[in-house]
Order: structure tokens, then sequence, then C-alpha cells
């Protein structure tokens, strides 16, 4: 008769301990994947967000017009205006509204941009002549910013940090500039740059 032979109990705890260490080596690989993962999709959705942004504010600034406005108190607004002052601010009036229903209304609508704590916020109007106690609809463009600043160029080819540009009585400038360059700058990306010409710069 045949005598059986089975696994000895050293024998077993060697092959569990291989098990364990294999286990384990498979499992940090895992772990590390869906981290790397993980960290792809929300670098993917942050580049998504910067993507829309921009495509946003492109059409907003290159469609600016001359078209000034009156505040609540019926004060006039210039076209344009812009600043670097307490947090990076640009407002304008757009012909860049979209009307694909083709309904009743103006393609002009008064945007604004405003950087301040990190995060760019986008502000449109209902309308661009303002009655009182007109509210301003806001969201988040972008966050997570560590800095942002817009230049603009004039008609002399100068780069000018606020519209309309601090000047002379004998200095003339019209209504907006020719260009505007943004600068966004984050922590992991560094200074990312753009530049806008706006459309029929020479009226």
């Amino acid at each position: 008769m045949r005598a059986q032979h089975g696994f000895t109990l050293i024998e077993l705890l060697i092959a569990v301990s291989i098990f364990a260490v294999l286990a384990t080596i498979a499992y940090g690989g895992l772990g590390a994947v869906l981290d790397t993962r993980e960290h792809t999709e929300k670098v993917a959705h942050r580049l998504s967000q910067l993507q829309i942004a921009l495509t946003i504010m492109q059409r907003d600034i290159e469609q600016a017009t001359t078209r000034s406005v009156r505040d609540e108190f019926g004060d006039r607004k210039e076209a344009f205006i812009g600043s670097n002052q307490s947090g990076s601010y640009i407002e304008l009036t757009s012909n860049g509204h979209a009307n694909p229903l083709k309904r009743a209304r103006s393609s002009l609508q008064r945007v604004a941009y405003h950087f301040s704590e990190g995060e760019l916020t986008r502000s449109i109007w209902p309308v661009l002549d303002l009655p009182q106690e007109a509210i301003a609809n806001k969201e988040v463009a972008l966050s997570g910013l560590t800095d942002l600043n817009f230049r603009y160029l004039d008609s002399n080819r100068k780069w000018q940090q606020s519209w309309p540009p601090e000047s002379t009585e004998e200095d003339i400038h019209p209504a907006r500039p020719i260009a505007v360059e943004v600068v966004l700058e984050y922590k992991e990306w560094g200074e990312i740059k753009r530049l806008f010409r706006l459309v029929d710069s020479s009226q």
C-alpha cells in the first residue's frame, strides 16, 4: 500500500508567508495605480475647467464694443474698464451674447471678471443700463489660482496696467484697447499667458 504524503506545518507556513508577501506587493501596486488614476482625473478636470474659462473669456474680451453704460445711479461708465488694484478686475460691454433661439433681445451684455482670494469670478448683468437694485449673476470661473493680472495694449503699442490709462489731457485713447493679456498663475503649473486681440480694434 502506497503511503500518502501531505504538507507539513512548516511547508504550510512558508506557503502562507509567500502568499502574504505577494498579496501585499499586489495591493501596494494596485493602490499606486488607483492613486495615479485619481490624480490624473483631477488634473484633467482642472485643465478642462481652465480651457472652458479661457474660451468664454476670449469670446467676451474679443467681442468688446464701444458701448458705454449707466450704473444704477444713472452715472456713465466707460465701455471698457480694467485695473489690477484691490484684486485684478476687468469690466466691458461684449457683443458675444449668443442668441440661438433668435429672441427679441440685444446681443450686447455687460460682463466683468474679478480675481480675489484665489478665485476668478465672472459676473453678468441682465441689462446694460442698470436700474436701481440691479443684481449681477455671478459664478466662479476658476479656482486654485495664486495670482492673476491683466495688461492692456494701447494704440501706440504700449502696455498699460489699467484702462482707461492714466494720461495727460493731451493723450487721447480709444474706448477700448487693441489687445488684452491675461496672466494666470498656479502653484503647480506656474504662469499661463493668453493674448486676446479685440475684433475691429481700429474703430
